[in-house]
C-alpha cells in the first residue's frame, strides 16, 4: 500500500503544517551546500553537504548513494544522523529498485510521510526504527544518473514538497561536484568494496558462493541450516521472528524448546558461511532480540532478486510503451529462471506459495516476451518463447493456442497442426475437457488452402 502522501515528485500545493521556508531561506541552504562541496575531497564534502541539508530542513538523517558504474547499482557512499546504522542495513540498490534506485532510474524525486506503509521502500529496519518520512532525489549527469541523495525525518508533519524543492536545487551542485571529483571513474565506498558477498542460486538446484568460492554441501552438517539460509535469502533482509522460524523448521515444536533449537541451527549456519569467524554474529546472519535476518553491510545477491528486479523493469517499460526495452528485460529475466524455486530441496512446503508465484511470473514473462518479439518483427523468437512456456506447462490452453497461431503466422503449417492435435489430446484425454471456442477457431485456419 502506498502512502497517502507518497509520490514521484508531483507538486500538491504548499504544505503549511510545519516550518515555513521562504525563498530566501531555501536559496541560503542551497548556497551553503554549494560552498561546502569540493571535488578534491568529495567524500568529506558530501558529509558536510548532507549535514547542511539536514540542519536546514530539520531532517534527522541524510544519505548519498553513487552509481557503481554507468547504469550500474547505486552504492551507499555516506550517511549521516542518528539512524545511520539503519540506513547502512542495505548499502546496494540496483537501478530501479527501492527509493534510491527508482529516483536515479526515473530522474524524478520520491517522497512519503508514511514510510512503513510504502511498499517501494526496501530497508524495513528504517521505519521499524521510528523513521516516518523520506525524500529521495536523483543526482543527474549529462546523459546518465550519478546517484541519489535522501533525507529522513522521525516526525510526520514535514513539508515534503518544499523539502523536495530544496533537495532538487541542492542536487545540482552536488552532481557537478561528483562529476568533477571522479574523472577516472565512479566513487565506490570503501566499506562496500570490503563488504563480504554471498551469491545464491535459488531457481533450480540450490548453490551458495562466498565471494567467488563455492560453499560445498559438506559445510552444512545440519540440513536445517540450509533451510534456514534459504528462508533468510527469500526474505531479502526482512526479519523473521524466532517462533515463526521454529514452526517452519520443526512444525509443532513447543515454544519452550524453540529458543535452544533455533540458537543451535543459527550457529551452525554462521559456522558454515564463515568458518573461523571472529565475532559471534559474523557478517551475514544478524539477530536483534527474537528477530533473525540477513542484513548489514554484507552484499547478498540472489537470482530470485535479480529475476524480480528485471521483471519489474520490463513491466515498467511495457507500461511506458518502450517495447524494445521491455522485451530485453523480459528475456533477461526469463534467462535468470533456471528452474523452480529450490527444486532439489525435497519437502519444501514452507515455500510452496512463493515457488508457485515465481513459476507463474516466469510463464507470464515468456508469454509477454513472445508478444513483444512478434510486435518487433521477430516471430521466430516469439515462437521460441511460447514453445518454452508450453514445455513448462502443456496444460495451459492459452499458451498452446498462442503457439499454434504463431506457427501459422510463420507458415509452419505442419508444426502448427501437430501442436494443435497435441493440445486436443491433452485436453480430452488428460483433463477430460473440450477446447475453448477461441482454440476451436484455429481449425478453420489450419484447413485454409496454402
Amino acid at each position: 500500500m502506498a502512502s497517502r502522501r507518497s509520490g514521484t515528485g508531483g507538486r500538491r500545493g504548499e504544505d503549511t503544517r510545519a516550518t515555513v521556508f521562504d525563498a530566501g531561506r531555501e536559496l541560503e541552504i542551497v548556497g551553503r551546500v554549494a560552498a561546502a562541496l569540493s571535488p578534491d575531497d568529495l567524500r568529506a564534502s558530501l558529509d558536510e553537504a548532507l549535514d547542511i541539508l539536514c540542519h536546514g530542513l530539520g531532517a534527522d538523517d541524510g544519505e548519498a548513494l553513487l552509481t557503481e558504474r554507468r547504469g550500474g547499482d547505486l552504492l551507499l557512499t555516506t550517511c549521516r544522523g542518528p539512524d545511520a546504522v539503519l540506513l547502512a542495513s542495505r548499502a546496494r540498490f540496483p537501478l530501479g529498485a527501492g527509493f534510491p534506485g527508482m529516483a536515479a532510474h526515473t530522474g524524478r524525486p520520491l517522497l512519503t510521510d508514511e514510510l512503513s506503509r510504502d511498499v517501494r521502500y526496501l530497508r524495513s529496519q528504517v521505519p521499524r526504527g521510528g523513521v516516518r518520512a523520506c525524500v529521495e532525489v536523483p543526482l543527474l549527469g549529462a546523459d546518465a544518473a550519478l546517484g541519489a541523495i535522501g533525507l529522513y525525518w522521525r516526525r510526520g508533519d514535514v513539508p515534503l514538497e518544499r523539502a523536495v524543492r530544496v533537495a532538487e536545487l541542492a542536487a545540482r551542485p552536488i552532481a557537478a561536484a561528483v562529476r568533477a571529483g571522479r574523472p577516472a571513474g565512479l566513487v565506490i565506498p570503501s566499506a562496500a568494496l570490503a563488504a563480504p558477498t554471498l551469491r545464491a542460486r535459488c531457481l533450480g538446484g540450490f548453490t551458495i558462493h562466498r565471494g567467488d568460492q563455492p560453499i560445498p554441501p559438506r559445510a552444512f552438517p545440519r540440513k536445517k541450516a540450509v533451510t534456514l539460509l534459504q528462508i533468510l535469502l527469500l526474505r531479502a533482509g526482512r526479519p523473521i521472528e524466532r517462533d515463526a522460524l521454529a514452526e517452519i523448521l520443526w512444525p509443532g515444536l513447543s515454544s519452550s524448546a524453540a529458543p535452544n533449537r533455533v540458537h543451535v541451527v543459527v550457529n551452525a549456519l554462521r559456522d558454515a558461511l564463515e568458518p573461523g569467524r571472529e565475532s559471534r554474529d559474523g557478517a551475514f546472519v544478524r539477530s536483534h532480540g527474537d528477530l533473525y535476518f540477513l542484513d548489514g553491510d554484507a552484499i547478498v545477491e540472489t537470482d530470485v532478486a535479480r529475476f524480480r528486479e528485471l521483471r519489474a523493469r520490463g513491466l515498467s517499460a511495457e507500461r511506458n510503451g518502450s517495447a524494445t526495452e521491455a522485451c530485453r528485460h523480459f528475456d533477461e529475466a526469463a534467462a535468470c529462471y533456471g528452474g523452480d524455486l529450490f527444486e532439489d530441496a525435497g519437502d519444501a512446503s514452507w515455500c510452496e506459495g512463493e515457488r508457485a508465484e515465481l513459476r507463474a511470473q516466469w510463464l507470464d514473462l515468456l508469454r509477454r516476451g513472445a508478444a513483444l518479439h512478434h510486435h518487433l518483427g521477430d516471430p521466430e523468437l516469439a515462437a521460441e518463447r511460447l514453445r518454452a512456456a508450453v514445455r513448462a506447462d502443456p496444460y495451459r490452453e492459452d499458451l498452446q493456442r498462442e503457439l499454434v497461431g504463431e506457427l501459422l503466422r510463420l507458415g509452419r503449417r505442419g508444426e502448427a497442426a501437430a501442436q494443435y492435435r497435441e493440445c486436443l489430446r491433452l485436453l480430452r484425454e488428460e483433463l477430460d475437457a473440450e477446447p475453448q471456442p477461441s482454440t476451436r477457431a484455429l481449425e478453420a485456419l489450419l484447413r485454409r488452402p496454402r
